[in-house]
């Protein structure tokens, strides 16, 4: 089973530049939407085809999904794992939680809101 970290911990990894890929396992269009800044979006259903073409196995590979708890989350650490990723870790909070917190996101909804406040 792989690990689970706080947003607390996501945060310092980012802060500390702790090597790792962050990865958005939600739909194209959720990702174009908000995002957690820095993050890649393999979907869910894309695992299987799309990540060895974009991953290495020996990365540290942070998985995150719409909110505290979502199935996608703990379904997408097992796909990465059964491909052979050895490093998975899943951030539970998932964009729910980072976006109460006020931490940096981007996105068509962030463009959208910049324009508005010029």
């Amino acid at each position: 089973m792989s690990r689970v970290i706080t947003t607390r911990e996501l945060k310092r990894m980012m802060d500390t530049d702790e090597r790792f890929v962050l990865v958005n396992v939600l739909d194209n269009g959720a990702y174009e939407q908000e995002h957690i800044c820095g993050s890649i979006n393999i979907p869910l259903g894309d695992i299987e085809k799309d990540a060895r073409e974009i991953l290495d196995k020996g990365e540290k590979v942070v998985v995150y999904g719409s909110e505290p708890g979502s199935v996608e989350t703990t379904l997408a650490a097992e796909k990465f794992a059964s491909l052979g990723y050895r490093d998975v870790v899943r951030y539970e909070g998932g964009m729910l939680e980072w976006t109460v917190k006020g931490l940096c996101t981007e996105g068509a909804v962030i463009e959208r809101q910049k324009r508005a406040a010029s």
